[in-house]
């Protein structure tokens, strides 16, 4: 055998060598720290409402869609008709510590019930009313529309910030169909338990 025979098998077992153990060569790896944080919890709390005040308007006749001017009412003396429009003002304050929390505000369950004792007209104006029911809130710091807002208690959701919110809720006692309106004719209902619930949207 040759020199230039030899040279070449034995740079063909060494490249047999090289690629048999191909799968045994380690990785190059390296770690290096990084400047951390912390993460904090927000909160939501929602306070005790302030003492709050009833107004009427009523649908002007003809038009189906205009109201006429807001009058201040006591609820309990009021005999509420077809066509009218009940709101209730408040100032609740609402405890936030969070960045762009966002919630939904709504009537909680049972906040208009049906007078006892029951009966069929009460139950079906309690259930007409609550179907037409807007609770909507305004204030610093608070944007959106209902039923979702953007709470901030500040430029970067200051901590445990007081915003004192505008909270209304709005029945509309609305002119429907003469079934409609028959069933809930002479109805009573009860809002002494009315609330009001913000819950932060997932």
């Amino acid at each position: 055998m040759n020199k230039l025979t030899k040279a070449t098998i034995a740079g063909a077992a060494g490249v047999a060598l090289l690629l048999g153990g191909a799968g045994t060569f380690a990785t190059w790896n390296a770690t290096a720290p990084i400047s951390g944080g912390t993460i904090v919890a927000g909160s939501l709390l929602v306070g005790t409402p302030a003492a709050g005040s009833w107004s009427v308007t009523h649908l002007t006749a003809g038009s189906g869609t205009v109201y006429g001017s807001s009058a201040a009412t006591t609820l309990a003396s009021y005999k509420a008709s077809p066509g009218d429009k009940l709101t209730y003002t408040t100032t609740v304050p609402i405890t936030v510590s969070g960045t762009n929390l966002v919630a939904t505000l709504a009537l909680a369950p049972g906040a208009i019930a049906a007078s006892a004792p029951g009966s069929a007209a009460n139950t079906a104006l309690a259930g007409f009313l609550t179907l037409n029911t807007i609770v909507a809130m305004s204030g610093t710091g608070i944007t959106g529309t209902a039923p979702s807002y953007v709470i901030n208690g500040g430029p970067t959701g200051t901590n445990n910030a007081i915003v004192n919110a505008t909270v209304t809720a709005t029945i509309t006692f609305s002119s429907g169909t003469a079934s409609t309106e028959n069933t809930s004719m002479l109805g009573s209902v009860d809002l002494s338990g009315m609330a009001i619930s913000l819950v932060q949207n997932s």
